[in-house]
């Protein structure tokens, strides 16, 4: 009975540490959206999956905790989508710029 207990144990703290990894594969995607001519692009909507962000004043945006994998990010605008990539979030820290 101890000796089960101490292989439980002994295998818990050994897997520890990947169950921490797997749970640390997030990332922050951040940018800013801005129009032609560099005037900042106010309150759209960056869409990267089912994360979402408005821009704010200066055309900034910042979404966390997004999975890493590959994405569809979408610039919307009134519901309408002005702007459409693909990215792939393998970083802990994305930026993704966008000019309209």
């Amino acid at each position: 009975m101890t000796r089960r207990i101490c292989v439980a144990v002994f295998l818990a703290l050994l897997l520890l540490p990947a169950f921490q990894a797997q749970a640390q594969q997030k990332a922050r995607i951040q940018g800013a959206v801005s129009l032609q001519g560099n005037s900042p692009a106010k309150g759209y909507v960056v869409q990267v999956g089912r994360y979402w962000s408005y821009t704010d004043l200066k055309g900034h945006y910042r979404i966390d905790d997004v999975p890493f994998g590959k994405y569809s990010v979408e610039v919307k605008k009134k519901g309408t989508v002005v702007k459409r990539a693909e990215i792939d979030v393998r970083e802990p820290v994305v930026t993704y710029n966008v000019t309209l």
